[in-house]
């Protein structure tokens, strides 16, 4: 995710996978593998805007400091394989095309957690090949920041002439990077991230739920094209459970009401930490 969050129509989903689904996705059969690896965009990361902007000021930073949900995670899978090595190549703002081409935030100088020559799909795409069957679980967070441009393209309805192309061009390069995953990595457990609404406590208020949630499905089409599983943090985050309010719920885990950054918070990502790890079957 950049620092906005896309809000689509519904009605835009129709075309958004040519081919049909080869499965639902498939939780684990056995352990983690030595390797785990996590690829995508600024959740990847563990991205936290004013973190990131005071440590950079004061000469602190560094990518250890951005735990996220992949190391989080990745804990969890040492207790069960202590062996385990945690490999995140998130670069903050990511785009299904720009995993293609480069990460421009490593090129800009912001140093990654594990950083790489190229684009992230091709430093991938190298460790799956010279780690054959020694990588699992692959979690993914791509997509949102290609249509990012619709918030402001689309506004104020957000019609499906409007949002469809941004949608159609996003799902069909993530599902094509989630092929080319599988392909390499044919027993992996491929976990894909469905994202929460911080918006949901701005102006836009509840209008945005229906918009994310159609986002999600399309996540959703995409992720099962490659029997790849997904993480719902739309429906732990934004589905008000009591105590929590909707409200209550999007400010403790994201850092929107705190910070105006729609960023998880350490318990946001803690959260997405257990959702992925709920997700794998481990």
């Amino acid at each position: 995710m950049r620092l906005r969050f896309l809000v689509i129509c519904a009605a835009a989903l129709a075309a958004l996978v040519g081919s049909p689904p080869l499965a639902a996705g498939a939780t684990a059969t056995g352990p983690p593998g030595q390797y785990y690896l996590s690829l995508g965009d600024s959740l990847a990361f563990g991205y936290q805007q004013e973190r990131i902007t005071a440590e950079l000021a004061n000469g602190s930073y560094s990518p250890a400091n951005f735990p996220g949900y992949t190391y989080r995670f990745g804990s969890v899978l040492q207790e069960i394989n202590p062996g385990l090595q945690v490999v995140d190549f998130g670069c903050p703002g990511e785009t299904t095309v720009s995993y293609t081409t480069g990460c421009v935030a490593q090129e800009l100088g912001l140093p990654l957690h594990n950083g790489y020559a190229g684009s992230q799909a091709s430093a991938a795409d190298a460790f799956l090949v010279a780690h054959p069957g020694q990588v699992s679980p692959i979690t993914v967070s791509l997509g949102v920041n290609d249509v990012t441009p619709a918030l402001t393209a689309c506004a104020p309805d957000y019609t499906n002439a409007c949002v469809g192309p941004y949608i159609t061009a996003a799902t069909t390069n993530l599902a094509a990077i989630l092929g080319t995953l599988r392909y390499l990595a044919p027993g992996a457990e491929i976990i894909v991230l469905k994202y929460y609404d911080p918006f949901y406590v701005t102006a836009l208020g509840a209008k945005t739920d229906a918009l994310a949630e159609a986002l999600d499905h399309a996540i959703g089409l995409a992720a099962a094209s490659a029997s790849a599983d997904t993480v719902d943090a739309f429906a732990a985050i934004n589905e008000p459970r009591p105590p929590f309010s909707e409200t209550k719920s999007v400010c403790k885990y994201t850092l929107m009401c705190a910070d105006a950054d729609i960023h998880p918070s350490n318990p946001g990502y803690s959260l997405l930490a257990r959702l992925f790890f709920n997700a794998s079957g481990f």
